[in-house]
């Protein structure tokens, strides 16, 4: 299941949680060097796509997902004001690794979990 392949384009697809991906998509690299050792991405991942349905999916990826305040709002220098939008909220993700939990960026979640963006930004209309 997730195995790397030849698309009809002629493009090579990356298997689904390969590590080497999830690490160039990171945000700057550092999130899966708390990951040790790196089969338990697998974990993760049969974990997920072991649930019986999309319903406890999303539970499950609500649970990892956390709401976190704006600690410092910052003015942009080359905005107008009246066009400010405030960020109203932060996110922390998280990966379930064994028993604990171990914050990661928003790309290797996604990537890990081999979920779109679009279904992750569900859980943030809160």
């Amino acid at each position: 299941m997730g195995e790397s392949h030849i698309n009809r384009a002629g493009k090579c697809v990356p298997a689904k949680n390969d590590p080497d991906f999830i690490n160039k998509n990171c945000c700057k690299g550092k999130c899966l060097a708390k990951i040790n050792p790196p089969e338990l991405l697998d974990d993760v991942f049969l974990i997920f796509y072991g649930l019986k349905s999309k319903d406890e999916q999303d539970l499950h990826l609500q649970r990892m997902i956390e709401i976190a305040p704006i600690l410092r709002s910052r003015a942009r220098a080359d905005t107008l004001e009246c066009d400010r939008k405030p960020k109203s909220k932060n996110f922390k993700y998280f990966l379930l690794l064994g028993a604990i939990r171990t914050q990661v960026c928003k790309n290797v979640f996604i990537n890990v979990h081999n979920i779109t963006s679009k279904r992750q930004e569900e859980f943030q209309i809160c």
